[in-house]
């Protein structure tokens, strides 16, 4: 107090980097530790440049120092990311043993979260490839696998330890629940029927799901008693802030948040481009399809060469997900399975067929309904099976929609008629997409 402290805490930078050019202390301490210090000097030493902000109090310098505890990954909050998970484990394929615990558990029994059980991942993708059946509620699970291992490896990287000093307890745990609730908005056929203006975007039906605005509109009553998720985050994550997880999952949120250099490295483990949410559907779908692409996908390497990094972005600094050039190899492969998958997966004739039919035959039945036959037909998708949609659907008042929900159910798709790639001729295919956008425009999606 008696002294400035923006000097103290430039002299204890300078006496740390002597320090740890003594050879007896860098024989003892741990690479990780060495680059921790010598950045925490380089953020007190006036006299250096630092990509990340210079300290401004003893508490914060305080603070990183005890990252450098060997108890600070399993201290309370973060004790997911510990090597022994114990007995309170979920096992699922590829991603092997998660971890259970109380706090986890109170997300994943929520009603709105086991809704996913009836949320088929990749649509109607099994009339083509069988085993392709899996659950939105097995891909959150794997994306909240995948964080863990993300974040355990950023905290242990030796290469450059922005990271370790740019997180805390509050974003650990707001993007452990972000990694869970990614797709807490989606349906059996939610990117299909947002296309045509069916459905909103699922980011925005997953920030009804967690705050609980307007959620009459998706669930039946059933679900009203239960509450919003936002009451399970608030007992058992209090840390976590409602407002920037809401930021974390919703790319368009416009939610006025203080800018952060953590905060956008956290933001780009959820959505960036290699985030969990990627590297984990494209394991899981190419295992559940049988497609082999993803094999060679070295993920161990992958995931120890992960970094922090901070990029000039205009006039100000952006943090990043980044790879060291020892992933180089194993990200090249992901990307490249990625777009293998498209191809041979997601874009095949038929499932494109069929989620084009399920798009207009959806479209059709909502025209003429009433608020309440909306409202119905929404509670279905959500919160219902394939089979309780196309009974609902070959039921309606419009013949067009029965006479496809009827064609769905029994697996008679529409043939191709014309393939069009831009190379073939970029004129005609230039023309589609512009007729497709003003339809878009219109509101009409009988396209």
């Amino acid at each position: 107090d008696e002294l400035d402290p923006t000097f103290d805490l430039h002299y204890l930078g300078v006496v740390i980097m002597k320090i740890l050019q003594m050879e007896v202390v860098r024989k003892v301490l741990d690479p990780l530790d060495v680059k921790s210090l010598e950045l925490i000097s380089e953020r007190t030493n006036l006299d250096n440049e630092s990509r990340l902000p210079h300290f401004t109090s003893a508490d914060q310098v305080v603070a990183d120092l005890r990252k450098l505890q060997p108890v600070y990954l399993n201290r309370a909050g973060v004790h997911e990311l510990g090597a022994y998970t114990g007995t309170r484990t979920i096992r699922i394929p590829i991603s092997g043993s998660i971890p259970f615990s109380v706090r986890v558990e109170s997300i994943i029994t929520h009603p709105l979260f086991t809704r996913l059980y009836n949320a088929v991942q990749l649509g109607f993708s099994y009339y083509v490839f069988p085993g392709a059946a899996h659950s939105r509620f097995e891909h959150s699970l794997g994306v909240f696998a995948n964080v863990t291992r993300y974040i355990a490896s950023l905290l242990s990287d030796d290469y450059q330890p922005y990271f370790r000093q740019l997180v805390d307890e509050e974003k650990i745990s707001t993007v452990l629940v972000a990694g869970l609730l990614h797709d807490i908005g989606q349906n059996s056929f939610a990117h299909s029927l947002e296309d045509v203006g069916v459905v909103p975007r699922h980011e925005e039906v997953a920030r009804t799901f967690m705050t609980g605005e307007g959620i009459g509109e998706y669930v039946s009553p059933q679900f009203l008693d239960i509450g919003p998720l936002s009451e399970a985050i608030t007992t058992f994550w209090p840390e976590v802030s409602m407002k920037r997880l809401i930021w974390m999952i919703d790319k368009e949120s416009t939610d006025p948040l203080p800018h952060d250099l953590g905060w956008d490295v956290m933001r780009s483990i959820i959505d960036g481009p290699l985030d969990a949410d990627k590297t984990d559907y494209i394991l899981r779908d190419a295992h559940h399809a049988g497609i082999e692409y993803a094999k060679s996908i070295d993920m161990t390497r992958f995931m120890n060469s992960l970094t922090a990094a901070v990029v000039k972005e205009g006039f100000s600094d952006r943090g990043v997900l980044a790879i060291t050039w020892k992933g180089k190899q194993s990200a090249e492969n992901i990307v490249y399975a990625r777009s293998q998958l498209f191809w041979v997966l997601y874009w095949h004739h038929a499932v494109r067929a069929a989620h084009a039919m399920l798009a207009a035959c959806c479209y059709d039945h909502l025209q003429g309904l009433n608020e309440a036959g909306k409202r119905g037909f929404k509670w279905i998708l959500y919160g219902g099976t394939i089979g309780e949609l196309l009974a609902l659907l070959g039921e309606s008042a419009n013949e067009r929609a029965r006479v496809l929900a009827g064609m769905l159910r029994h697996r008679h798709l529409y043939k191709r008629g014309i393939i069009l790639d831009y190379p073939d001729d970029p004129a005609l295919y230039r023309r589609v997409i512009r007729n497709k956008e003003e339809l878009q425009k219109q509101g009409d999606a009988t396209l």
